[in-house]
């Protein structure tokens, strides 16, 4: 993950340290596969490759785990209070291209739109 000069406040990590809390089941201090995947199923993600891709993007250590402190470097880069709503927009469209684009060679094909909708519920 690329460094970033945004720093959130004590309070903001304070928070989050909750959030990942609720979301670390077996309290290890880590976020596994599984427990991202029932974070990821609630939102409605339940294609196992979109959420590997997705963790693969947060996991720094490569070992299939989120620490606490790659959470906290998630938010830092993800911050809403720091950054314009056109960067927030491009980088909400790059991350939901990426979902879509599971072989990553820049181009959606109607094989994967077909996949990715039908793991979000659409049957066509």
């Amino acid at each position: 993950m690329a460094t970033n000069e945004r720093k959130l406040s004590e309070e903001k990590i304070t928070k989050l340290q909750g959030v990942f809390s609720s979301m670390d089941k077996n309290r290890n201090g880590v976020l596994s596969m599984a427990e991202l995947e029932s974070v990821f199923n609630l939102m409605g993600i339940t294609d196992n490759k979109t959420v590997k891709a997705i963790i693969a993007q947060w996991d720094e250590a490569g070992n299939g785990n989120v620490s606490f402190q790659d959470f906290v470097k998630i938010m830092e880069t993800n911050d809403l209070d720091t950054e314009s709503r056109e960067e927030r927009d491009k980088k909400f469209i790059r991350n939901a291209f990426s979902a879509f684009d599971t072989n990553n060679d820049g181009f959606i094909t109607r094989e994967e739109l077909e996949h990715v909708l039908k793991q979000m519920g659409y049957s066509g």
